[in-house]
């Protein structure tokens, strides 16, 4: 992973603090502080790069929000730090910038040792945001943000998501049509 020193530890540092609050059995000994400090590392790192200079920096920042809002949806709400919505629409905002949902696997040949684990990647990030907000929708009864059209599924998909929810999110977004 090619990224500034600082933006790392903030990866590492959310995926500590999501892990720990979501395998913590008691809300009593969630650190609430550790959210915090958490996104004022994000915050901090951000100064280092201007988001769209770099793929990976915006990819490891997306991670990086992703994690946050599932640690904040673990926690539930606190008055420390942004809500899940703020790391969600945060999250949405910058892959739409840099054009996730244009991402589909390209059959180059039929060759298996063609195969781009780095689109694979990105369609996982997009569909884990998809997933994330359509589930957000719909237990605060607010609208989407990723609207039906940049939802697009690839038969492609079938492999990133296994077979079953594949052909369950197919059967969703054919019934919204």
């Amino acid at each position: 992973m090619r990224c500034p020193n600082l933006l790392k530890s903030a990866f590492h540092a959310a995926l500590s603090v999501a892990i720990s609050t979501i395998s913590t059995s008691s809300m009593a000994d969630i650190d609430n502080g550790a959210s915090k400090k958490v996104a004022d590392l994000f915050a901090t790192a951000q100064y280092e790069f201007s988001p769209g200079e770099s793929f990976t920096n915006d990819i490891v920042c997306i991670q990086i929000m992703i994690l946050l809002a599932l640690e904040v949806e673990s926690r539930g709400p606190t008055p420390l730090g942004p809500p899940y919505t703020k790391w969600l629409s945060n999250a949405i905002y910058l892959a739409n910038s840099i054009r996730l949902y244009d991402y589909k696997k390209v059959q180059t040949s039929n060759n298996a040792n063609d195969y781009d684990p780095e689109t694979d990647f990105v369609r996982r990030i997009w569909w884990t945001l998809i997933i994330m907000d359509r589930w957000h929708a719909s237990s605060t009864s607010s609208h989407i943000m990723i609207p039906d059209e940049a939802a697009a599924l690839y038969i492609e998909d079938s492999d990133l998501l296994n077979e079953n929810l594949y052909h369950l999110t197919r059967k969703f977004l054919c019934s919204l049509n």
